[in-house]
């Protein structure tokens, strides 16, 4: 007979989130994964996401930079949120980072 082990973990939340420190700044994020719907991360807010179905391929999230008054200040593409990434937008005073933080995916 065959013998080994199986285990199974459940756990609460997503591996990845969306972290928007631009209090400063005072910019929302329009996020919407690769597949998703839409959704915002308001200055200060942490927000969990991910994907409907498994994917194979690279992970990938559109985001928009949104000024106090709603209008897009920047758009970007993160191809594989599984890489690490560092971006300055020095127009808008703000940058966008993209990392693994113990168990989670963070873009901030």
């Amino acid at each position: 007979s065959a013998s080994g082990s199986w285990a199974m973990s459940f756990r609460r939340g997503s591996d990845f989130v969306v972290v928007n420190k631009a209090t400063v700044a005072n910019m929302a994020m329009a996020v919407q994964a690769k597949g998703c719907k839409l959704f915002s991360v308001a200055p200060g807010a942490e927000v969990p996401y991910g994907w409907r179905r498994q994917s194979t391929g690279p992970k990938s999230l559109h985001m928009s930079f949104l000024l106090p008054n709603g209008n897009v200040a920047k758009s970007f593409e993160i191809v594989d949120v599984q890489k690490t990434y560092y971006y300055k937008f020095p127009l808008l005073n703000i940058a966008l980072s993209c990392c693994r933080q113990k168990d989670r995916v963070i873009v901030e």
